[in-house]
């Protein structure tokens, strides 16, 4: 085991997200298919979380996956009571303890934004799981899986509401925070636009402008009769960028 960041803690943040929207999934109108894949990928998460973020925390982190595994067999017997209760613990314990732990603030950062910055890394879990999911739903489509439009439709959304509080956060930082805390307001100002200029442009490209175009195109082809699978590539992009974009967000506190 070896601790990788922020690679370990991209991996908690979308594991403990897609178990957290896994349980407000309703399974009248969502495939029981879709929720044993998803719960399966979280178990994949979990491994690669705790493969890199060593020993200590590691052995934590195997205990979520073993939670999950749990989750996904009782999904595999249509027992979703007690697979959406594994996956409750796993969201409540993953989410909070186990994030929490991951955070690195380096000794060199502004004062007075350690209450952002993990803002900020809950914020970019939303914003993974939102775009992780209306993906994953189009490739469940193209796989053969009955995914009906309202369902990706809905995902949608909530990938807009995720990128909406995403960019309302960066304007805070920006805009809000310099005029309303002129100290760490404008050192954190600084720290970003002049000392991380090319990340910051580089996130907020990639992580918010490039998946909201995306899944915004893709959700005004589904109200035209497109169909979940056909936008397989569209969303599979906006995914990977956001992916890319809550990377380069971790590395600005390098």
């Amino acid at each position: 085991m070896i601790f990788l960041y922020p690679h370990n803690l991209l991996c908690v943040s979308l594991a403990a997200g897609i178990s957290v929207y896994l349980g407000f999934l309703s399974l009248r109108t969502t495939p029981r298919r879709f929720f044993v894949h998803m719960s399966f990928v979280t178990i994949l998460l979990w491994a690669a979380a705790a493969f890199l973020s060593g020993r200590g925390l590691g052995v934590f982190i195997v205990g979520c996956g073993i939670v999950s595994m749990m989750a996904w067999r009782q999904f595999c017997l249509e027992r979703d009571f007690l697979a959406k209760l594994w996956l409750s613990g796993v969201s409540a314990f993953g989410g909070t303890l186990i994030l929490l732990s991951l955070v690195v603030l380096p000794p060199n950062r502004p004062e007075g934004v350690t209450a952002w910055f993990i803002t900020s890394v809950y914020f970019g879990a939303f914003v993974l799981t939102a775009s992780f999911i209306t993906g994953a739903l189009a490739v469940s489509a193209h796989r053969g899986t009955a995914i009906p439009s309202s369902l990706l439709d809905n995902a949608l959304i909530v990938s807009f509401v995720a990128f909406g509080l995403r960019f309302l956060l960066m304007m805070g930082v920006l805009a809000g925070f310099p005029k309303l805390f002129p100290g760490w307001g404008n050192q954190l100002l600084d720290f970003l636009a002049k000392e991380h200029f090319y990340s910051l442009v580089g996130w907020i490209v990639l992580g918010i402008a490039l998946p909201f175009a995306l899944n915004l195109w893709s959700w005004n082809r589904l109200k035209q009769g497109a169909t979940p699978a056909s936008l397989l590539r569209p969303l599979a992009l906006s995914m990977l960028a956001a992916i890319a974009g809550e990377y380069l967000a971790r590395t600005l506190f390098f």
